[in-house]
């Protein structure tokens, strides 16, 4: 229910525009988690003929979820577009969570948040774009 919550104010914050830019490594809220259950996330960008492709990435030694909230605003309006899901763990190797093309007009924001397979939140990454 609390997580819930968070989601709720996290999709309200994104569409108010309230993430602030961070720098393109990765993140990590690691609380008194073992390091093993750590899920590094983070999302790249690379741009090509008039749009810019976003994708999610995550590690771990533990399978998990991940939920990309992205909020694109284009001239007065703008929307969120959301893909969550399960991924499985490749050893700690990087594996994709997600990918989108977004027209490179419009600006966004990305929020993704990755859980351990416990549901505990283990990481979360913004950054305005």
């Amino acid at each position: 229910m609390v997580l819930s919550k968070l989601n709720l104010i996290a999709a309200a914050l994104a569409s108010a525009g309230f993430f602030a830019a961070i720098a393109d490594e990765p993140s990590e809220l690691s609380g008194d988690a073992e390091a093993s259950m750590i899920t590094p996330c983070y999302v790249t960008s690379s741009q090509s003929a008039g749009a810019v492709l976003l994708t999610a990435w995550g590690s771990g030694e533990h399978d998990g979820s991940y939920r990309m909230v992205v909020t694109q605003r284009m001239g007065g309006g703008g929307f969120d577009i959301v893909q969550e899901g399960d991924f499985d763990a490749n050893a700690g190797e990087p594996v994709i969570l997600s990918d989108m093309e977004l027209d490179v007009e419009a600006r966004f924001s990305v929020n993704l948040m990755t859980w351990s397979p416990a549901g505990e939140a283990v990481c979360e990454w913004n950054e305005r774009i």
